[in-house]
Parts: structure tokens; C-alpha cells; sequence
């Protein structure tokens, strides 16, 4: 009983427990769903600038469609062979522009599964050398780094739906990045129909 001693304002105490009053001025607890979401509003906001990539590529795609379409077939004695060629171009143009658009899709509403159909694709896209290479290595690290995989859980909708107050803030890169992506889709449209 050497280490416990009678004190007569506060009654038995042991020297050696530390004390029990809470020390720490933390800031108070704030909803979990809450900080996860501003720690990955960022991310997000990535991912999503992904599937409007596939989305314009869609778009660009269907346009090679209807150049595909728009000449028609000539009537000479290769006719059958001609329009087999524009008939399958055409489906295969459309089933790429199918693709994109579901790719995009699920980039744009941060769904699970594009990461198993988005890894295949990107892994093609690295063969697109330097250019594809550089974009689809970024896609895959943006698909498989430890944010991208929280941001595509199957939990995260729930998260994002628990929190709309929550919005990205955009920055003066944001805006210049948007006003160059402007003047691309501009350049480009003006290049098919002035072509």
C-alpha cells in the first residue's frame, strides 16, 4: 500500500496512474461520410473528366459514322463488295461508338464495374504510342490507386448520396484546362464541316 495514499480533497489516489481527465483540444468529430468525401472530391471529379473523354470520343466516332454512311454506294459491278465494306465499317464503327458511350457512362456516374471493363481498354490504349500511352497509363492509375479504388467501391454511391453539400471547388487550372478542351471541340467541328 505504498503507492496509494489518503488525500483529503480528492480521496484515495495512486501516484502512479496518469490522470483522467481528457487532455487533448481536438477539433470535434466530424461525420465520417463527410471527410471521406472532401478527401476524395478530387479524385472524383478525375474520374469523371475520364468518361468525358470516352464521351467525346463517342460523339467523334458516331460523326466517322455518318461520313462512313453518308457517301453511299456507287452502282458498278464491285457494288456488293462495296457496300459489305460500308455495312461492316459501319458496324464497327457503331459498336466502338456503343462501347465509348458505356464507358463514358460509367466513368461519369463513378460505377464499379468500369473498373474491370476500363482496365482492358487503357491496357489496349498503352499500345497508342506516346500520346495513348501517357493518357491510359494515367487512366490506369487513376482506376487502381488507393483513392480511385475507394472512389469506385461499391459503397462510395452510398457516401456520395449521404452528402450532397459537398461540392469540388474549381480552380483557375480547371477553368484554362476547360477553356482548351473548348477550343479543341471547336478546331475539330470546324475542321468536318469545313472540310
Amino acid at each position: 500500500m505504498g503507492a496509494e495514499r489518503k488525500d483529503p480533497t480528492l480521496g484515495t489516489a495512486d501516484a502512479y496512474r496518469p490522470p483522467a481527465a481528457n487532455l487533448e483540444f481536438a477539433a470535434p468529430p466530424r461525420d465520417d461520410a463527410v471527410a471521406i468525401r472532401e478527401a476524395h472530391i478530387g479524385h472524383e471529379r478525375q474520374l469523371k473528366s475520364v468518361g468525358l473523354l470516352f464521351g467525346l470520343g463517342a460523339v467523334m466516332m458516331l460523326l466517322t459514322l455518318v461520313a462512313v454512311l453518308m457517301p453511299g454506294v456507287d452502282g458498278g459491278p464491285g457494288n456488293a463488295r462495296q457496300l459489305a465494306g460500308v455495312v461492316g465499317g459501319g458496324v464497327l464503327i457503331g459498336l466502338l461508338a456503343a462501347a465509348a458511350g458505356a464507358l463514358a457512362y460509367g466513368y461519369r456516374t463513378l460505377s464499379p464495374w468500369v473498373k474491370y471493363i476500363g482496365t482492358p481498354v487503357s491496357m489496349l490504349g498503352l499500345l497508342a504510342i506516346p500520346v495513348g500511352t501517357l493518357i491510359h497509363a494515367y487512366i490506369l492509375y487513376l482506376l487502381w490507386c488507393e483513392k480511385g479504388r475507394r472512389v469506385l467501391a461499391a459503397d462510395y454511391a452510398a457516401i456520395i448520396q449521404a452528402t450532397p453539400q459537398v461540392r469540388y471547388k474549381r480552380t483557375v487550372g480547371d477553368w484554362i484546362a476547360l477553356a482548351l478542351l473548348l477550343l479543341l471541340v471547336v478546331g475539330l467541328a470546324a475542321m468536318l464541316l469545313f472540310a
